[in-house]
């Protein structure tokens, strides 16, 4: 059994310490004994039909709106095709914040310039202005749609992390949001609901790592893409403690 995770741009989506959520993978996989394999598909790698048959979670962290911009040709000409077939065929996938973005129809800065996205999720993201800055910690309640005896505990079905982001996402159709803002902001100042699920994708702002920040919610995403009943515990006093912090 073996926790297989296909990379995108770790070199450029890498905003926050957003890395910390493959360490996380591995050390909380390492620990039950569980195989973990990585393949990173950086800038000017072309990906094959093969590399995401392999994969069985798929990962995109966050990036400048500059590396958005960089990316954007190589992603659309190398990798959209077969990463659209993952998600529609219900492939298990995390994307963060410039990754949650790109998964939309577009970016619109702040002077009005449109940066395409994939169009895989029918949404997009506008930067109203730097008075309207999304920072700061955040805390969510996660969607109830989310189920899994690792997240029956409240305390589990609360997630924090950190957001920062110009963009303010707006939904064109109906998709269940990742969970409502207790704390912070989200997808947009307006509605107080954060990130977006579709089949088995998951998109979030939050930042951290989250998964390091939410233990629970890792392991939720270790047995749906290994496709487990159970998972052994671990201690994570520590970091339960410090998420009492905020």
């Amino acid at each position: 059994m073996i926790l297989k995770v296909l990379y995108l741009y770790p070199e450029l989506l890498n905003l926050y310490g957003d890395r910390g959520n493959i360490e996380t993978l591995y050390y909380r996989t390492s620990k039950r004994g569980i195989g973990f394999e990585v393949k990173e598909a950086r800038l000017g790698k072309t990906l094959k039909k093969e590399d995401f048959e392999w994969a069985n979670f798929v990962f995109m962290g966050g990036g400048s709106d500059l590396n958005q911009k960089i990316l954007y040709e190589d992603l659309l000409l190398n990798k959209k095709g077969f990463l659209s077939d993952y998600i529609e065929s219900s492939g298990v996938g995390l994307f963060i914040c410039g990754a949650y973005q790109l998964l939309g129809n577009y970016y619109e800065t702040e002077g009005g310039e449109q940066i395409q996205g994939l169009g895989i999720l029918n949404f997009y993201t506008k930067n109203e202005g730097s008075k309207k800055r999304s920072v700061g910690n955040i805390k969510t309640i996660l969607n109830k749609d989310i189920k899994d005896s690792l997240l029956k505990d409240k305390n589990n079905r609360y997630l924090i992390g950190f957001e920062n982001h110009g963009g303010q996402t707006y939904f064109l159709e109906k998709y269940p949001s990742f969970g409502r803002v207790t704390k912070g902001f989200g997808n947009n100042r307006k509605e107080k609901v954060e990130g977006l699920i579709y089949k088995n994708t998951y998109c979030t702002y939050l930042h951290g790592p989250i998964l390091s920040m939410n233990p629970a919610f890792c392991d939720f995403l270790i047995k749906k893409s290994l496709d487990l009943k159970d998972l052994e515990p671990l201690n994570d006093s520590l970091i339960l403690s410090a998420r009492s912090r905020i």
